[in-house]
């Protein structure tokens, strides 16, 4: 999921009076132990289900997955009790469908007989919910997954999405894409479809048709934080469309100087560009140029199977063995 710039506060309508609401600092560096207090509020004011779905994505932000999953456990319960809401049907559509790709992002990274576990989390019942928050399976977590996108809208795109990244997840390429292209003609602008399809397409190598799919999106939402212009990069790259490649990888960086990805690969042309240079003075600068971006990179992203490929190989060269 898309992780849009962190809030600094969000405020909670009380019924106590018209107008009042309490302003929840999520700035606070205490923010993870008032979770339960939160929490706790929002059930007693019978708050509305965007609430406990904005709650959900700023903890998730912070990296707080644990209180992520326990908001929608707990918006799943009120959206569960008020069935007929109608006023509330889109909410309660992105819940069930956060919290199952919330599972099939987790249980896609498992190995079949290894189990998911929060750290520091003990392995008894949570008391103040309905669901152990137990070490779990990859069948557990796709077994729940399936149960939400069932009580989902069955005919909304975002269900329709979920659904293709769950048979993606399980390796079924073609029901994926069956399910992208019934997403995009409900919604011609569902992004989530979109990107979906191309990189299916990208992957099956039909770089030009992925290319207008990205771009579309570009159009649609150009202040995606998952930034598409890196794709659209590695689309021009593939066609062999070298200097428009190497402009959406910049761009990517004037938007982002910290896109390890667009660091990565706009250091892979650059020194390119340098061993095809006649002139020395401009082949050092080049080279220099690229090796500063992939240290930038590994900074950023020390794991980064890329960065530290690339920063092995520049110490390497330098005989810096030892580090």
């Amino acid at each position: 999921m898309p992780s849009f710039p962190p809030l600094d506060k969000i405020d909670i309508p009380l019924g106590t009076s018209e107008g009042e609401v309490l302003e929840v600092d999520l700035q606070d560096d205490d923010l993870k132990n008032n979770f339960s207090a939160i929490l706790e509020i929002l059930v007693q004011e019978e708050a509305p289900l965007r609430l406990f779905l904005d709650f959900a994505f700023e903890f998730h932000k912070r990296g707080l997955n644990l209180e992520f999953e326990k908001f929608l456990h707990a918006g799943e319960r009120v959206a569960d009790s008020n069935p007929r809401n109608a006023h509330q049907d889109f909410h309660k559509n992105l819940l069930y469908t956060s919290l199952a790709s919330y599972y099939i992002e987790v249980g896609k990274t498992l190995l079949v007989d290894s189990l998911f576990k929060y750290p520091d989390v003990p392995e008894v019942p949570d008391k103040d919910f309905d669901r152990p928050y137990v070490p779990r399976s990859q069948k557990a977590l796709f077994d729940a997954a399936t149960q939400l996108i069932n009580k989902a809208t069955q005919n909304d795109p975002l269900t329709l999405v979920t659904k293709g990244n769950f048979y993606l997840a399980k390796g079924d390429v073609t029901e994926a894409m069956k399910l992208f292209k019934s997403a995009s003609r409900l919604d011609a602008n569902c992004v989530p479809a979109l990107v979906g399809e191309a990189a299916l397409l990208f992957k099956s190598g039909d770089y030009k048709t992925a290319l207008s799919h990205y771009q579309r999106v570009l159009l649609i939402e150009p202040d995606l934080p998952d930034d598409v212009r890196v794709p659209i990069g590695l689309c021009f790259h593939r066609l062999g469309m070298i200097a428009e490649a190497k402009r959406a990888f910049e761009r990517a960086l004037e938007r982002n100087g910290q896109n390890v990805d667009a660091l990565i690969l706009l250091s892979n042309i650059e020194t390119n560009e340098a061993h095809g240079l006649q002139v020395q003075g401009e082949t050092s600068a080049l080279i220099l140029q690229a090796n500063k971006r992939v240290v930038t990179a590994f900074n950023v992203n020390k794991k980064h199977p890329s960065a530290l490929l690339l920063t092995g190989n520049f110490l390497f060269s330098k005989k810096r063995y030892d580090q």
